[in-house]
């Protein structure tokens, strides 16, 4: 709630709550050796809500207290931030600040007080998100670049949605057609932050979680006789044996993800990327082979069948304090314990008091090295028996305006809420892909299309170009596959294996399988054209999905024969 003292009446004034969360950077650069910064930030949510009317009546003095909730959007990213640690004048910011402004009835506003408030984004998504990467074969050599064969190995993970403070499964499968002996497998999961002004960037990497030598029995370690390389070089990669290998998945590992990461991110002006790295080591001394996945980390998913109830989680209050011109303030505004609505829960044992204590330390630029929550902090409630209490005032989800377009300056100002683009009032692809270059979920702008019935139409007519180019501007990686199904849904009767084909050569490399193995069932024209779309898949994307097609070629061919 937000506490008002009226210090001596006043003329009829409208009090609002503000909300607005941005992305903020500042990039540090030389020119002509002097020392200078740009700054950029984008709007990702504003919101406003009226705590009390103008009305025709002077504010008396006295302490007036007004409750209010915002049910935030499940869209939100975390409240973050860091610097690069070998400049101090560079620096990105996730942040969100809630303010009071007081308006006249001639229309001046001014500002009473604000505060920041730190958020934690919703769970994953409940949808699982499998990663094959294709194998990497390497040619090891010796001294004096003697060749001693080629190693091919290939990793898996079942989902590339993690969830923090929770271990991630990787399998691996090897093929070593040398004459050299496997020394050790490392795997190690790094993080990377890059953030840009209008001209200029930043990038500070660091290495979160990591496995000196992994224990796989399964591996081969031991070196290949000469004839054997040799009888290799007439067959090549083994790539149905090394996928067989991954599904089957006798060489198993598990990678723990710590409290300290933080979430994936894609933004205008800040990007938080993670990935992990597997590297096979020899005993020779060459470049050793390695494959790299990447996925996406956040908190864990939340069951939308099971866990639908929101909580509500109290912030430790702050007073903030803004005089007015006059010697003696006209209003006093006190920033108590907000109550910040969460769309959806965490289940166990990610409780709430284990989620309280961490967002501090969570959006702090460098974590301790310690995987327990941090404690939970105490909130102060300010009391006064006094007080005029004002009705509930409540915004939805709704209320909230999201996304907006980047500003770049050269100094550092304190700028409203930049906007996004105003919806067009004729639907085209052209308008959807720019609405998505400044939107914090494609996957949601999509839907939101879907509920309009001229975009509708518009979607349900796209042609596989089209397809395949509203999949290349999805921000996300990991989002790809459920916008892919979402438009294929839309298109119904007229999706084809030209649209899938479309989607496999826009797609990230690591994710082909799974969108085509996603869009496969909505191919009507399967029987017929099924090479066409085989013919733009890479040798290891048809092998991962070659089961696929045969299951359903077969069940087309016993529709026919009923």
């Amino acid at each position: 709630k937000v506490t008002v003292r009226v210090t001596k009446a006043i003329p009829p004034t409208q009090i609002v709550l503000n909300f607005v969360g941005k992305e903020k950077t500042q990039v540090t650069y030389y020119s002509n050796g002097t020392k200078c910064k740009e700054y950029g930030q984008r709007t990702i949510a504003s919101a406003s809500l009226i705590l009390r009317e103008v009305g025709s009546s002077d504010l008396l003095p006295g302490v007036y207290s007004f409750e209010f909730r915002f049910r935030l959007s499940g869209l939100l990213p975390s409240s973050m931030n860091g610097v690069n640690g070998h400049d101090n004048g560079s620096l990105w910011k996730i942040q969100y600040k809630l303010g009071v402004t007081a308006t006249n009835r001639k229309g001046v506003a001014r500002k009473q007080g604000e505060r920041y408030v730190v958020i934690a984004a919703r769970g994953l998504p409940d949808t699982r998100i499998p990663a094959r990467i294709p194998p990497n074969s390497v040619d090891i050599e010796g001294l004096f670049n003697k060749k001693q064969g080629v190693l091919s190995f290939g990793a898996y993970v079942k989902d590339a949605h993690v969830g923090r403070g929770s271990s991630i499964e990787i399998y691996l499968a090897t093929r070593n057609h040398s004459t050299a002996t496997i020394h050790r497998v490392e795997c190690k999961l790094t993080e990377e932050i890059k953030w840009k002004s209008s001209n200029y960037s930043n990038t500070d990497k660091r290495v979160i979680s990591i496995l000196n030598d992994v224990e796989l029995p399964g591996i081969l370690r031991g070196k290949q006789s000469k004839s054997e390389v040799e009888e290799w070089k007439r067959s090549g990669v083994d790539l149905r044996g090394i996928y067989r290998d991954l599904e089957l998945g006798a060489n198993k590992f598990t990678l723990p993800i710590p409290w300290r990461c933080r979430d994936s991110f894609q933004g205008s002006l800040i990007t938080i990327t993670h990935q992990l790295k597997i590297t096979i080591f020899t005993k020779v001394l060459v470049k050793n082979p390695s494959v790299y996945i990447p996925v996406k980390i956040g908190f864990p998913p939340v069951n939308s069948a099971t866990n639908q109830q929101s909580e509500q989680t109290e912030m430790e209050p702050e007073i903030y304090h803004r005089p007015s011109t006059a010697a003696e303030p006209d209003i006093e505004v006190y920033a108590e314990p907000v109550n910040v609505e969460v769309a959806g829960s965490i289940p166990p044992p990610f409780a709430p008091a284990s989620r309280l204590g961490m967002y501090p330390q969570y959006s702090m630029p460098r974590l301790p090295d310690t995987d327990a929550p941090p404690p939970m902090a105490t909130a102060i409630i300010v009391e006064d028996e006094s007080t005029i209490q004002a009705p509930l005032a409540t915004a939805t989800a709704e209320a909230f305006v999201l996304g907006g377009l980047p500003i770049y300056t050269d100094v550092q100002s304190s700028l409203l809420p930049s906007a996004p683009p105003a919806p067009p009032s004729t639907p085209t692809i052209t308008a959807l892909l720019e609405e998505m270059r400044y939107s914090i979920s494609d996957y949601q702008i999509i839907l939101q299309k879907m509920e309009d019935q001229q975009w509708m139409q518009l979607l349900s007519q796209m042609s596989p170009d089209d397809f395949g180019n509203i999949l290349a501007h999805v921000n996300m990686d990991s989002d790809q596959p459920r916008v892919a199904e979402t438009l294929a849904q839309c298109i119904g009767p007229r999706f084809t294996c030209a649209h899938c084909r479309a989607a496999a050569q826009n797609g990230s490399d690591w994710n082909i399988s799974a969108i085509v193995q996603t869009l496969l069932p909505y191919c009507v024209d399967i029987v017929d054209n099924h090479q066409v779309l085989r013919s733009a898949l890479s040798e290891w994307d048809q092998t991962v999905c070659a089961q696929d097609f045969d299951n359903l070629l077969v069940l087309q061919q016993r529709k026919k024969e009923k």
